[in-house]
């Protein structure tokens, strides 16, 4: 562990795919998946809360539990206090309940909890075009306004124009959408990029949003794209990090400053950061925060800055 941080360990046995979001008031909560490792139809998502600012969380209570493999949070708190999930929920299984990549069988849930996680109400099947099929993933990120908008990530495939106008090439590709009613209710999408998914964002104190998203390929990175608009539209990736370094989170600092947490999937197995003294511009050396994994199988890392300006 870096030399500045104090490691805690929040459960045991579990942990897949791991989201932190910050309440307005304080709370922390924390999203994990329970009950399976990477691959599972008999696994969820649980909730683990903090009410003292990341030094203890409640244990983990299932919250998703359906017959589909239920996987990949999004999580986020809108102003009011509502907490919002978004989760991809997998049937790539055969009778037997053996994973098959050749069953095309997916579906995007979200639920919403009004009582700080107590209980959360019926679970809302996002379809049509293009969430059919797109996982969820990072923060959800709160854009300022009356009402205000919430905006979600999500990735899938699409297809886009190849070198044979005939054939189009099926890509990984990148996009948010939006709710104006506390997550009720999502719309809107705008695209962020092609050949990359897994987008983690956040809203710079300028009110510009910075995005870190994981490239297509056989050695997949991060690189950084930048919305001046409110998230309409999106400048051209620019990577950040080498190859196997993804995927990514980011917290907005102090002073312009920016952080980026991402796993490693090389040797040393872990998790490394950069930081940024420009918003997001330019990035200093590698900070290694943990290099301890037994497998390349790792790294998911989610961030949250509290209000004593400690990062979780």
């Amino acid at each position: 562990t870096h030399a500045g941080a104090r490691l805690q360990t929040l459960a045991t046995a579990q942990g897949y795919f791991p989201e932190l979001a910050a309440a307005p008031d304080g709370v922390v909560y924390s999203v994990l998946r329970g009950g399976g490792g990477h691959y599972g139809r008999d696994a969820g998502l649980d909730l683990m809360i903090s009410r003292d600012g990341g030094v203890s969380f409640s244990p983990p209570r299932a919250i998703v539990r359906t017959e589909w493999d239920d996987r990949n949070p999004a999580l986020g708190v809108a102003p009011d206090g509502t907490l919002v999930l978004a989760y991809y929920k997998m049937g790539s299984y055969d009778a037997t309940g053996h994973f098959d990549g050749e069953i095309l069988r997916y579906q995007t849930g979200i639920v919403r909890s009004t009582d700080g996680g107590a209980t959360f109400g019926p679970e809302t099947t996002l379809s049509g075009t293009p969430f059919d099929g797109s996982s969820p993933y990072g923060r959800i990120v709160v854009l300022p306004g009356a009402p205000p908008t919430l905006l979600l990530a999500l990735y899938g495939v699409t297809a886009v124009p190849g070198d044979d106008p005939a054939a189009p090439e099926v890509v990984s590709t990148s996009f948010f959408i939006r709710s104006r009613d506390l997550g009720a209710t999502w719309g809107d999408p705008t695209l962020v990029a092609h050949r990359h998914n897994e987008s983690a964002i956040t809203l710079l104190p300028d009110g510009q949003l910075l995005g870190a998203l994981r490239s297509d390929g056989g050695e997949p990175s991060l690189s950084v794209t930048r919305s001046v608009d409110g998230g309409r539209t999106f400048s051209a990736p620019v990577a950040v990090t080498g190859p196997l370094m993804h995927p990514g989170d980011l917290v907005a600092l102090s002073h312009g400053r920016v952080l980026l947490v991402y796993g490693c999937r090389r040797p040393p197995f872990g998790v490394r950061a950069l930081i940024s003294h420009d918003g997001g511009l330019a990035w200093g050396s590698e900070i290694i925060i943990a290099d301890d994994c037994s497998t390349s199988d790792c790294g998911y890392p989610s961030a949250v800055r509290l209000p004593s300006g400690r990062i979780l």
